[in-house]
């Protein structure tokens, strides 16, 4: 029989993403010595439609709240939400931002986030953003 698992480490900020998704998660989460390629997280999808989430010990070990917070929710993002990764960006005093904890790359630790966090949260879980201008387009709203 199939046991979750959850890595003591990890627990805060799955608890953080149940209280918004408002669903339990219902398979491991658990820390690994090493991943290929500058991967930090995966989501695996098994054939017997189960899932799974293996986090880097090394990227976790020199990350801060937030950067664990964004990376947990991506992958969870990908495993409970069935999200895609974007590369829309955003842009934010003249740079061009991510639109969504769904960028393939890590964020977290960056001001934009911490300073747009609800916005994240809120596009992660509902698909939609607040109106922002896209990139080098004047203004788009998304529905």
């Amino acid at each position: 029989m199939w046991k979750q698992e959850i890595d003591l480490g990890i627990i805060e900020y799955i608890q953080r993403f149940e209280e918004f998704y408002n669903h339990k998660v219902e398979y491991s989460v658990t820390f690994v010595d090493a991943m290929e390629n500058n991967v930090v997280g995966v989501c695996y999808y098994w054939s017997n439609g189960g899932r799974s989430v293996k986090i880097s010990k090394e990227f976790w070990a020199l990350s801060h709240d937030l950067e664990r917070e964004s990376l947990i929710f991506h992958e969870l993002g990908h495993c409970s939400l069935n999200r895609d990764h974007t590369t829309e960006t955003i842009a934010y005093n003249n740079y061009s931002v991510p639109r969504s904890i769904m960028y393939p790359y890590i964020f977290g630790g960056s001001h934009y986030y911490e300073e747009r966090r609800d916005e994240y949260i809120q596009e992660l879980f509902s698909g939609t953003s607040l109106k922002r201008s896209i990139a080098n387009i004047d203004r788009v709203i998304y529905n």
